[in-house]
């Protein structure tokens, strides 16, 4: 869990080192997708390995990185992670998150999401 903390600083800070100073990473689309797409991989590996979702959820209600309307986004995603099977093989587990993560880039990117509202 700690280095899933530790890579999201990461990630995050780099962003914010590259960004325009007008322009903070997860108020502009883009940003704002990357991160749910990464959280949502996080959560989804954290269900499989059996961490509990009360970790997740304070992630996000602690967090001053994610704007405060779009933390139900990310509280939905956190619930669709943890309904998601636990699969047997790490192959397969391996499979299923990249596919969740790429969905839910491709769901939040579209201009009806529910990312955008």
């Amino acid at each position: 869990m700690q280095k899933a903390l530790i890579t999201i600083l990461i990630l995050i800070c780099s962003s914010l080192s590259h960004s325009e100073t007008a322009s903070y990473v997860l108020y502009n689309k883009e940003g704002l997708c990357d991160a749910a797409s990464y959280y949502a991989s996080l959560a989804f590996e954290g269900h499989q390995k059996g961490e509990e979702k009360k970790e997740y959820l304070e992630m996000i209600d602690e967090s001053k990185e994610i704007p405060s309307e779009k933390k139900n986004y990310f509280k939905r995603l956190l619930n669709d992670a943890y309904r998601k099977p636990i699969y047997s093989s790490e192959e397969a587990m391996k499979s299923a998150r990249l596919k969740f993560n790429d969905n839910t880039y491709k769901n939040c990117m579209k201009p009806d999401s529910s990312a955008s509202k």
